[in-house]
């Protein structure tokens, strides 16, 4: 599966099958379509430090593992995608420090230990 992340401002239609996974959606309208995908929203519920954040939330994703999250972003793109094995792109709202404040950075770095897949940051590859 091809697996990358933007954020919500910067997303373009043509980049993939839009899925959100941020605790809260835009209210305001893009030009495109998205889906909210909650169970890998962060649950980090008590005020962490810096330094517990990607811990804790490796193991949310590790509770729910990679054939879950695989079958589910599988089952949503089927629904979304307009060509085969279209792009599945993870989107918040984030869009600056994102290597260091982001979750759906962390969820990359995650998604490529256990699988092996680079997930890239669209922001920074197609927009320029």
């Amino acid at each position: 599966m091809d697996v990358a992340t933007c954020s919500f401002n910067e997303m373009r239609a043509e980049w993939g099958v839009a899925i959100a996974i941020s605790p809260s959606i835009p209210t305001y309208r893009f030009p495109y379509l998205f889906v909210h995908y909650g169970l890998i929203v962060p649950r980090i519920l008590v005020d962490p430090t810096p330094e517990e954040v990607e811990p804790r939330y490796w193991a949310q994703l590790d509770d729910l593992g990679v054939e879950r999250i695989t079958a589910d972003l599988s089952e949503i793109q089927s629904r979304f995608e307009k060509f085969a094995g279209e792009r599945v792109v993870l989107l918040c709202h984030e869009q600056k420090d994102i290597e260091t404040t982001c979750h759906r950075r962390l969820f990359a770095r995650w998604w490529n230990s256990r699988t092996g897949g680079v997930v890239p940051e669209l922001n920074s590859i197609l927009s320029g």
